[in-house]
């Protein structure tokens, strides 16, 4: 667990927004501004965002509650104050979205870690998922907690493959599969269906696939 100080320039959530203010301010937000993601359970922030796109609010310090006007407010990142409110603690490092969605103020898709860990994030394909039955096909992921990803349409196990045995077969799959693949998902699967199933080695192909950018 990281033990280094705070950067000396760097806002102390703890002591200039407290616990009990984050949390109220987490509660007003997630039901006056936040869009919830049907596919990662991500909150999305409908309000200002920084430069980087980063939710942000807009509050008094609790050493400046004294002070009026405009320039008395100052920027604070939702997401911190979401881990404050979560944690009780302020981030000694970044406050990492495992979801990798900068506007997400969910508690549950936030940690605390280095710079190179969060930074590692990036690119990473998570847990990869069966775009049918919807089961884990292989884990590329290498983080703790594990990467959130939204769940690809062009990734068939060995199973969905057998059940596809044509491209005539598609009319027969449920009615949520048909209606939620795109035409890129189709045509992925059209491919598939070309070629053998011995081709196919569940996770050995994947990581294959991963390794050779295709997936």
């Amino acid at each position: 667990m990281l033990r280094q100080r705070l950067r000396p320039n760097r806002l102390n959530y703890q002591v200039e927004v407290g616990q009990a203010r984050a949390h109220s301010i987490l509660q007003a937000k997630h039901s006056s501004a936040c869009d919830v993601a049907s596919d990662t359970s991500c909150w999305l922030f409908t309000g200002s965002t920084n430069s980087d796109g980063y939710g942000q609010v807009y509050l008094k310090k609790n050493s400046q509650m004294h002070l009026t006007g405009r320039g008395a407010q100052t920027a604070f990142l939702l997401h911190r104050l979401a881990y404050l409110a979560a944690t009780g603690q302020d981030a000694v490092g970044q406050v990492s979205h495992i979801c990798d969605r900068p506007k997400c103020f969910n508690p549950d898709h936030l940690t605390d870690e280095s710079p190179a860990v969060n930074n590692s994030r990036k690119g990473c394909p998570g847990p990869i998922a069966c775009s049918v039955h919807h089961h884990i096909v292989v884990d590329l992921c290498v983080h703790e907690p594990r990467c959130i990803r939204p769940e690809r349409e062009d990734v068939f196990c060995c199973l969905s493959q057998r059940e596809m045995a044509s491209v005539d077969a598609w009319p027969a799959l449920s009615a949520d599969v048909d209606t939620s693949m795109t035409s890129e998902g189709r045509q992925s699967a059209a491919e598939l269906l070309q070629r053998s199933s011995t081709e196919y080695s569940g996770a050995e192909f994947l990581e294959a696939a991963v390794a050779a950018g295709e997936i």
